[in-house]
């Protein structure tokens, strides 16, 4: 449990920090705020994530495992790279065009998804509380998307960020199938290095070597370096750990601490504050992850937290 929340605080960090520096590089005294772009962030982001999951782990440990691991496992590994590469990409450059708020409150909708995901190809058993309640969540994000445009429309940002999360679902949901096989270190090295190169390639193949003109800026590596070791590397090891031995229901329930955490840093670094509609919208999600576990007993709580923390310990 501890393992989710530090995760779900790291991931909560990320959108405010990238926005704040591809949008605020010259106040900050970036010397080159341009070389902050987006798409500048995604390789050299992925990139560093990668070298420093390498400098950690050793290069020995991370590629005997490749080697060793099925090769189920490893076309499992690329589906899970290509899919990282196509969520952040979507949901980085929804937030050219839209609110840190925005993408909080709607990226709610990848919990409904990869719990539907989870029933349908792993079985999960889902009761009817908790199906109330992924239903209530859905309400809400809907509410916001249909309140924000007057009606039956969609912006271009809001679409980005729901395709998004179907895509982030998918990734936590082969995540979910690749770790029964493959450690997390080896995962994230290999997620974080293979988006980076498919990234790279694709967006060179679209628009041409110079869009990445900027990309081999020593100020943008130095920030890279420090963003991937703390809000990627460390967020990612913290998530997969919790994913990895705790139930599908009670990471996403985990995601309670997200919307708060995100909104505080969208306040304390951009001044982006909720308005009145995203506040009662966050009150119909919140309330959508709280019917579950409203329905449980206390003796039946206290068995589950028994269970969970001895898997941690057996995990470990």
């Amino acid at each position: 449990l501890l393992s989710l929340g530090l995760g779900t605080l790291l991931f909560a960090l990320g959108p405010s920090v990238l926005k704040l520096l591809t949008t605020m590089g010259g106040r900050l005294g970036l010397m080159n705020p341009g070389a902050i772009s987006f798409c500048n962030v995604l390789f050299v982001g992925n990139f560093c994530a990668g070298l420093v999951t390498l400098a950690f782990y050793g290069i020995r440990p991370l590629f005997g495992e490749l080697i060793r691991i099925p090769r189920r496992t490893q076309a499992a590994l690329v589906l899970a790279a290509v899919l990282s590469t196509i969520y952040p990409a979507l949901l980085f450059t929804a937030l050219e065009q839209t609110s840190v708020i925005n993408v909080i409150l709607l990226s709610r909708f990848n919990g409904v998804v990869f719990v539907a995901l989870s029933y349908i190809f792993l079985k999960t058993t889902i009761s009817k509380a908790e199906l109330i309640g992924y239903g209530v969540m859905a309400m809400g994000v809907l509410l916001l998307v249909f309140i924000n445009n007057g009606g039956l429309k969609i912006q271009t940002g809001e679409l980005l960020i729901l395709v998004a999360t179907i895509f982030y679902a998918l990734t936590e949901f082969v995540s979910k199938i690749v770790l029964r096989h493959c450690s997390s270190p080896t995962y994230v090295f290999f997620r974080n290095m293979v988006s980076a190169v498919l990234f790279f390639i694709s967006a060179v193949y679209l628009y041409g070597f110079e869009h990445f003109a900027d990309a081999f800026s020593g100020e943008l590596w130095i920030l890279m370096f420090l963003y991937a070791g703390i809000a990627v590397v460390a967020a990612q090891l913290f998530w997969l750990n919790a994913t990895q031995f705790l139930p599908v229901t009670t990471v996403v329930n985990g995601q309670l601490l997200n919307p708060g955490f995100s909104i505080a840093f969208a306040y304390l670094l951009l001044n982006e504050a909720p308005g009145p509609l995203e506040w009662i919208v966050m009150g119909i999600i919140l309330t959508g992850i709280m019917i579950p576990r409203l329905r449980h007993s206390r003796h039946e709580q206290m068995e589950m937290q028994t269970f969970h923390f001895e898997m941690g310990l057996v995990g470990k």
